[in-house]
């Protein structure tokens, strides 16, 4: 009996060792599994760090796109334990995608391969289609299968990554695919293979914007190389950041040695706070001037005077710097100054000649006067006094160009004041009976309009003071002169004497000096009106600034006929 309860106490004790044993089996087993697991985890990610590492790599070592693709799809493949892979570009009709590199057995041939991005079968063209990486395991299961291109390597499985580039845009994609095993990928191939799908979009965005970037700057050289003037631009903290072969001439540095230099050191200190302020300003973003005059300090210390023309570069609507040409003016100065020197000369032969024709006017008007003196006919005698009056108002304008620094502009106000005093005082008539009132704006006329308008009015002003007030009545002669925003030029004498016959036609007249008026008249183009009720009222007007009037205004005949 107590053998028998001895042997089931050590069959009991054996069953639950057993039972032990069973579970820690259980456990290690479990461990084991969970172990390999991880040990895969960590496989897995030392790939895709390994993946990683070396696609910076490829996309480092060359700048040329037509040179990274084929070893970024063969980079990620290998390290990632892929059969096979390649690389699809979307054309430029945005409705087909090429295949442009591949790795693998029996792949090359297929690189130039384009496909139809409406084609239900193309796995390449669900992921450019849908911008989202995706992968189909069991493939013979479904339409993608009956890819021509899966068929031809015996695919299993597939991988798709989309490229995208900055913008957003979808430019291609990469795939992958196993013949071995149908289940070979999972969702950590989408998630570790979108990050190397970006790697691989903006090292291939990179190196085409780079050969952009390349040709653009060729382009730029070859047209800069050919042009005289130094073209060059600068960083936003001013410094040379390019530069021409003109430029080297100009500043006597060579290219190597300005790249980088500030653009400052080579103007002259005395424009320097002017140049810096404009700088400033123009990367700030304010609208200046685009052309400044300045001297330059070449690398032997001389200076040369210089023309600047600069703008700012802009990139992504950033102001990155500025662009500029210099051009060298010592030429142009020295015709400049040699041209201001003839100029200076001919202004003072100019002056002498006024200075002669109005010593000559008034030696005319001299011997008028003396000769007058023997003249008892007081017809005669008029008639001298009117001639002696039309040579005064032509030298008096010869008087003001002398003295004015503009020769071919007179002051007519000052003329109108000056002339009008001079015939009262001709007459004998001046601060008596008869009164002037002068009512004359600032007008300044050519040489051309003032010796007409200053004899028609010597004319007017001289009939006024022999007709208008007989019997030695009082009177008023007023004289206005004004100009309007239209560009004419109004002239009005008016008196309150006894008046003009009605309708009276200045061109069939019997006095010489309303003919006269009729004849400068024309001569400007100019409109007369004559108005007798209450006086007699000239009103002349005709073009001041021509720039101002149609051509068409003061080409029309006056409806006066003067």
């Amino acid at each position: 009996m107590a053998l028998q309860r001895v042997k089931e106490e050590l069959e009991r004790k054996v069953e639950e060792r057993t039972i032990e044993l069973k579970c820690l089996n259980e456990q290690l087993r479990a461990d084991i599994v969970m172990r390999r697991r991880a040990e895969a985890a960590l496989a897995a990610e030392a790939r895709f760090l390994r993946a990683q590492t070396e696609v910076a790599k490829v996309a480092l070592s060359s700048l040329r796109p037509e040179e990274l693709a084929e070893p970024l799809i063969e980079t990620i493949g290998r390290a990632q334990g892929y059969a096979y892979g390649a690389l699809w570009r979307v054309r430029e009709d945005g409705h087909t995608v090429t295949m442009v590199a591949a790795f693998g057995e029996g792949t090359a041939p297929l690189v130039g391969t384009s496909q139809e991005l409406s084609e239900p079968s193309s796995f390449t063209a669900l992921i450019i289609n849908t911008g989202q990486p995706a992968f189909r395991n069991r493939i013979r299961e479904n339409p993608y299968g009956l890819n021509a291109i899966t068929r031809t390597l015996n695919a299993q499985a597939l991988l798709g990554l989309p490229l995208i580039n900055r913008t957003g845009r979808v430019v291609g994609a990469i795939t992958f695919a196993d013949r071995e095993d149908p289940d070979r990928f999972t969702v950590r191939d989408l998630t570790q293979g979108t990050v190397l799908a970006n790697q691989v979009a903006q090292a291939i965005e990179n190196s085409e914007l780079f050969s952009q970037v390349n040709r653009l700057q060729e382009q730029y050289r070859v047209v800069t190389e050919a042009i005289n003037d130094a073209v060059f631009t600068l960083d936003a903290e001013a410094r040379f950041a390019f530069g021409n072969a003109a430029g080297e001439r100009l500043t006597g540095y060579r290219l190597d040695e300005l790249l980088g230099r500030p653009f400052m050191d080579l103007v002259s200190p005395e424009n320097l706070p002017e140049l810096i302020e404009r700088f400033r300003r123009a990367i700030a973003g304010e609208v200046i001037s685009p052309h400044v005059r300045t001297e330059m300090i070449r690398k032997d210390g001389s200076r040369v005077p210089i023309e600047l023309s600069m703008a700012n570069l802009i990139l992504d609507g950033r102001i990155i710097g500025r662009v500029g040409v210099a051009r060298d003016i010592t030429d142009r100065q020295r015709a400049e100054e040699q041209i201001r020197a003839s100029l200076q000369e001919k202004e003072v032969l100019l002056k002498e000649i006024h200075h002669r024709v109005k010593n000559n006017l008034q030696i005319i008007s001299s011997l008028f006067n003396l000769q007058s003196q023997y003249i008892s006919d007081p017809h005669a005698l008029q008639m001298f006094i009117d001639s002696q009056n039309r040579v005064k108002s032509m030298a008096l304008i010869h008087e003001i160009l002398f003295r004015s620094r503009d020769l071919t502009k007179i002051d007519f106000a000052e003329y109108i004041k000056t002339i009008s005093v001079q015939i009262f005082r001709s007459y004998g008539v001046f601060s008596k009976k008869i009164r002037l009132e002068i009512d004359v704006n600032d007008t300044v006329l050519d040489v051309d309009t003032a010796i007409p308008c200053g004899l028609i009015m010597t004319e007017l002003v001289s009939n006024s003071l022999k007709h208008a007030f007989v019997d030695g009545r009082e009177g008023l002669i007023y004289i206005k002169l004004f100009s309007d925003d239209t560009g004419m030029l109004t002239l009005i004498v008016r008196d309150n004497g006894i008046g003009l016959p009605k309708h009276v036609d200045l061109l069939h007249v019997d006095s010489l000096g309303l003919k006269l008026v009729g004849a400068l008249a024309n001569q400007l183009a100019g409109a007369v009106e004559v108005d007798s009720s209450s006086g007699t009222t000239f009103k002349i007007t005709f073009v001041h600034d021509k720039h101002k009037v149609r051509k068409d205004e003061y080409d029309t005949p006056s409806d006066h006929g003067c």
